[in-house]
């Protein structure tokens, strides 16, 4: 039997962290692990039981924390993300106060005061030495391993840049010096710094929310003991205990119900519309919607053993095996960054050679050359442009990963209920005759069923001429019995008499005498541009499909205007899962939209989870990508939006690096001086920043 289980990993800066995790824990004997940048969790299995010890040591041992994920976690692990958010804030904001005036100076001759050269330098050293120290201990990190990554690039260019003022300042006399690279050692960590804020805050939320997967908000639960009611904390209760569900109320626990009778929504669980009639004997789960009946149940898993839970335990294992996020950056400074070292010092030692006193500046030439000032704004600058572009449409991207995934997307699954649908039951048709319909008015305004609310909202013009109604009861299961003009009447389902043919609809009976009247049929209503969406994807080349909990009949019916549309239904969550790694493996790029609890699993699992804006919290932290206002043709609109940035982020690639791949030969064979290396990648932030900013209009 396979152990399995999970870790937060602390510490990790980048997407070249979780891979160097991930490389240590699969190094140890019979384990293999997977871990997730985007969430921090690594997910570790193995044939023989995890020994927790060793897999923290690994972690350790690599520059690491790894806490056990458990259900003591969250406030541990929320202190953790919120100290660190908060030292990346105060780091960049600190870099920033002093970037802006050393820059300023440093670019505009006529800010430039006797021996300014000598205070902004002074002044950098608080950026230097304070704001980007988590990148100098990520590059000695990388160091100790023999790796580089994007903040290796970063530190070389910041003490490139300082070391070459310096070598300046002594070399030359101060009033000849009309440029220095200071500007280039505060301004580039500042900005990385400021992009790592961001996608830390994205991550943190996204975090806290997963930390919480499924509470059900049930924080005391009423249990039976002895014949008396006894109000206990919901950590405190045992299996077997009996406890008592009020009607309107949350179910707390799994169980077996061993008194009354009602119905409950499991729609967080399954994804249905209907609720489901219980009876003595059936199974009602934790997160499930009491809405008649007191029931009384006997416990059989509460807390983390609920099918609740289960659900969170299929999301993290999602998301832990999506591939681990490697950003583009990372991908080229693996192999940009060594040859970068190895150039310098080898232009240094030629020119050893060639002319010893100008060895050393082109060393430093070479080295500013490559800074990454341009490339450590590329990303960010793009993100923040097209995510505040985004915002306004609607549209809340998760990171530069979901924007990159979008371009190759070519299958969406939708979820039914509450994503192409409105999510509340209306009535579409009825046969009552009109002398009867403030009587069925009446009948359903007693009952707290969901058809009976639709339809008493439907009928509430009959209010003020409600009929009085005697002997009502109402009966978990069945509907509203009462007696009107010395009649007995019968309200609900058509199980009050036997015979009465079933309709392919979702329908509310009445009966006279145990004779039919008439019914009220009920849907869930198609949003209006559920059609046009599917039409606009299908024309930019993604396949649009249905996946739900209903039954076949409900989810064809429902959804009869949006045929051929292809529907998969009478799905549970793990079926959906199953799903989308089909897809999957048939080669597909799959994006899935939901926005129920059932749905979260299959949100972590495919390429790209796009939830809508009334979803549960834990569909909302699986979701790549979060709507805000509850419009369908979003999902259209995120994806043509995301490509757009994708696209603006690769153009601020192909600059950055062209800039650095076409001065730095010059830079090698002394064409250009450190002193204007300094000026062309000021030059090409300079281009990166008004090309991000075209994302605005």
């Amino acid at each position: 039997m396979t152990d399995r289980s999970d870790f937060v990993i602390t510490g990790m800066s980048c997407a070249s962290c979780a891979q160097r995790v991930e490389r240590k824990l699969n190094k140890l004997p019979g384990i293999e692990a997977s871990v997730n940048y985007a969430t921090g969790i690594a997910h570790v299995e193995s044939l023989e039981p995890i020994q927790t010890e060793i897999i923290q040591t690994t972690v350790t041992n690599a520059g690491y924390g790894a806490l056990v994920m458990d259900d003591t976690l969250g406030d541990t692990l929320e202190n953790i993300e919120k100290s660190y958010e908060r030292d990346l804030f105060l780091r960049w904001t600190i870099g920033a106060a002093f970037a802006l005036p050393i820059t300023l100076i440093a670019m505009i001759p006529s800010l430039q005061f006797a021996n300014w050269q000598y205070v902004t330098l002074l002044a950098s050293l608080v950026v230097v030495f304070y704001s980007a120290f988590p990148l100098h201990r990520n590059t000695w990190r990388n160091a100790r391993t023999f790796s580089t990554s994007m903040d290796t690039l970063v530190s070389l260019g910041v003490f490139a840049a300082l070391f070459g003022s310096l070598y300046q300042m002594a070399n030359h006399p101060i009033e000849h010096l009309t440029h220095l690279y200071i500007d280039v050692a505060v301004v580039v960590p500042t900005f990385v710094l400021f992009g790592r804020w961001l996608e830390t805050r994205g991550k943190r939320k996204a975090s806290a929310t997963l930390q919480g997967l499924l509470h059900t908000g049930v924080e005391e639960v009423t249990v039976l003991r002895g014949g008396v009611t006894e109000v206990i904390q919901l950590r405190d209760i045992q299996e077997n205990e009996i406890v008592v569900c009020k009607a309107e109320t949350v179910i707390p626990v799994d169980g077996v119900v061993v008194m009354g009778t009602s119905s409950v929504s499991n729609a967080m669980l399954t994804g249905e519309t209907l609720p489901k009639e219980v009876v003595i004997g059936d199974e009602v789960f934790a997160g499930g919607l009491n809405h008649e009946g007191v029931l009384q149940v006997r416990t059989t898993a509460a807390g983390s053993r609920t099918k609740a839970s289960e659900i969170g335990q299929l999301v993290r294992t999602a998301l832990s095996r999506k591939a681990s996020v490697t950003a583009l950056v990372d991908k080229i400074s693996s192999r940009f960054v060594p040859a970068i070292i190895a150039l310098s010092l080898l232009s240094f030692l030629t020119w050893q050679f060639i002319d010893s006193s100008r060895a050393l500046d082109i060393l430093i030439a070479v080295l500013v050359i490559a800074c990454p000032c341009a490339l450590g704004l590329a990303t960010p600058m793009a993100l923040v442009a097209g995510m505040n572009k985004a915002a306004g449409a609607g549209i809340i991207f998760s990171g530069h990963d979901v924007i990159e995934k979008a371009v190759s997307i070519d299958t969406i699954v939708f979820d039914k209920t509450g994503t192409l649908t409105t999510g509340n039951l209306s009535v579409t048709d009825h046969t009552i005759p009109s002398e009867y319909l403030a009587l069925t008015f009446a009948l359903a305004s007693q009952s707290l069923h969901p058809i009976s609310r639709a339809i008493s909202t439907t009928f509430a013009e009959y209010k003020s001429n409600t009929p009085q109604l005697e002997n009502i009861e109402l009966v978990p299961g069945l509907g509203v019995k009462a007696r009107f003009n010395n009649q007995v009447v019968y309200w609900g389902s058509r199980n009050w008499v036997k015979g009465t043919p079933a309709r392919e609809t979702i329908a509310s009976y009445l009966f006279v005498d145990e004779e039919l009247v008439g019914f009220v049929a009920l849907a869930d209503v198609i949003r209006p541009n559920s059609l046009q969406v599917v039409h606009e994807l299908d024309a930019i080349g993604v396949k649009a499909m249905v996946a739900t909990g209903d039954t076949k009949i409900v989810a064809e019916n429902t959804l009869q205007t949006l045929q051929p549309i292809e529907i998969r239904s009478d799905l549970l969550p793990s079926d959906k899962i199953q799903l989308v790694e089909a897809l999957q493996a048939s080669g597909k790029s799959v994006a899935m939209v939901g926005d129920g609890t059932n749905d979260a699993p299959a949100l972590a699992a495919s390429d790209i989870g796009i939830s809508m804006p009334h979803g549960t919290a834990i569909a909302q932290s699986s979701a790549d990508i979060s709507l805000i206002r509850d419009d369908l043709s979003l999902v259209l609109h995120s994806l043509k939006l995301a490509r757009r940035i994708h696209g603006f982020v690769r153009s601020n690639l192909f600059w950055a690096f062209a800039y650095n791949v076409i001065a730095i030969p010059f830079a090698v064979v002394g064409l250009l001086p450190a002193m204007y290396a300094g000026i062309a990648m000021s030059l090409s932030s300079v281009f990166v920043v008004l090309n991000s900013l075209r994302l605005l209009k």
